[in-house]
């Protein structure tokens, strides 16, 4: 009995460390374009697309939107909160916001696309590949959502991903997948080059003509106090309860 306990954990336990292996030798993801695509379920000829990248490491998770130009980053600070900035590419300049512990699950999720509690809760229903390219795919149906992901688990990656809902369907599209981290040190440095005005400052700037344009086209919340809840919402107000 001890004789079958002893192989049965050895087994166990080479089976974690051969996982551990294998996600070690795999290249490091640091950067995903993905093809974003919502269709309307009652006019499915009709959808609106646009492109994302994704560029991350552990402490800096950056999204750019090529349609409308703009860039969001959330990094992590010292003392365990997260800072956002937002970027205007065609002004070249961007906002600052406080950081806040209340967005350390936001950073979870856009680093993933997904949580790990709302992977947690999804079933397997098939797998393909091995190693570095082996792709799960899980689904979960949740009041009136399903959610299908196909996740890769060796680099922390939706390769794709379906919401579907009665009047809707989002789809999600790696289009390409980048491990040269200096494709995101060279973002990292374009960003950091921008002129970056504090949201606390925002209402000593008002006569800043960018400034101004971006709170009529609703890309900054005149008044909002650049402190979120644990859904990534504006609180209103000045100050953080």
């Amino acid at each position: 009995m001890k004789k079958q306990l002893f192989i049965i954990l050895s087994a166990m336990l080479m089976a974690s460390v051969s996982q551990f292996s294998i996600a070690a030798e795999c290249d490091t993801v640091y950067g995903v374009d993905y093809v974003i695509s919502k269709i309307s379920q009652s006019k499915p000829h009709k959808r609106n697309t646009f492109e994302l990248s994704l560029w991350r490491n552990q402490q800096q998770v950056i999204y750019i939107n090529h349609q409308s130009a703009t860039s969001t980053k959330w990094q992590k600070t010292a003392n365990n909160r997260i800072r956002k900035v937002s970027y205007f590419d065609e002004f070249e300049r961007a906002i600052e916001y406080e950081p806040s512990a209340a967005l350390l699950a936001t950073f979870e999720r856009n680093f993933h696309i997904i949580t790990y509690d709302v992977r947690n809760k999804m079933t397997l229903v098939a797998t393909a590949g091995t190693g570095c390219e082996q792709v799960q795919q899980l689904e979960l149906t949740d009041k009136n959502i399903k959610l299908k992901v196909w996740w890769q688990p060796s680099q922390q990656l939706v390769q794709k991903l379906e919401r579907i809902t009665a009047s809707d369907k989002t789809l999600w599209q790696a289009k390409k997948v980048i491990t040269a981290e200096q494709g995101f040190k060279s973002i990292v440095a374009k960003l950091h080059d921008y002129h970056a005005t504090d949201y606390a400052d925002i209402g000593d700037n008002e006569s800043d003509p960018f400034l101004v344009k971006m709170i009529n086209l609703g890309f900054v919340e005149h008044g909002a106090s650049g402190f979120y809840d644990s859904q990534g919402h504006s609180l209103s107000g000045g100050h953080q309860h």
